[in-house]
């Protein structure tokens, strides 16, 4: 992309070395300053992205909107502040445990994330789910597994690799961790 990203409840930045490459200026935007100081913008919970109409040619925002006690009404934030056609990529928990107490508000089926992308006015791209019955059932498990020397060798290793495998020979559908999805921002 030519133009900057906005990437919307930044924390740390952890994309930002993907952007650089590319020289495009990833504008961090948070509720507060994360543990790195990485957020370029601070803003309310509750309120108007701080930018001008169409001032994005893109926007990340991940791990976020279940999060935001109005997420249909960020998404038509980030709607506001992207130039047409410009791209969203939006991520969000389907199966995962309680987080970031006490703002975790929300889970999202496929059909409850393409509503709120289309109600926004978003076009949807792609949607797709991140990890099947078994990596979700493994993720959580391995989310248990208390932190202490060598536990990722011994523990979490071993439990992501039966878990990969079991959900490469046994397909299930319906449940997944996450879901992605990829926006186009329609404007007349």
């Amino acid at each position: 992309m030519a133009g900057p990203v906005l990437d919307c409840g930044c924390g740390n930045k952890p994309y930002a070395a993907l952007f650089e490459r590319t020289r495009t200026r990833l504008i961090g935007v948070d509720i507060e300053q994360s543990s790195r100081s990485r957020a370029d913008v601070l803003m309310a919970r509750e309120g108007s992205l701080p930018f001008r109409r169409d001032s994005f040619e893109g926007a990340l925002c991940t791990q976020v909107i279940e999060h935001v006690p109005d997420p249909h009404g960020l998404l038509e934030e980030v709607w506001r502040v992207l130039k047409p056609g410009g791209l969203l990529l939006l991520t969000a928990p389907f199966v995962w445990e309680q987080h970031e107490l006490p703002h975790d508000y929300l889970r999202f089926t496929e059909m409850g994330m393409r509503r709120l992308a289309i109600d926004a006015g978003f076009h949807v791209l792609t949607l797709d789910g991140c990890g099947g019955f078994w990596e979700t059932i493994g993720q959580l498990v391995v989310n248990r597994i208390p932190r202490w020397p060598y536990a990722d060798v011994f523990l979490v290793a071993p439990c992501n690799w039966l878990f990969d495998r079991l959900d490469r020979w046994f397909k299930m559908s319906g449940i997944t961790c996450n879901w992605q999805m990829v926006l186009r921002c329609e404007k007349n």
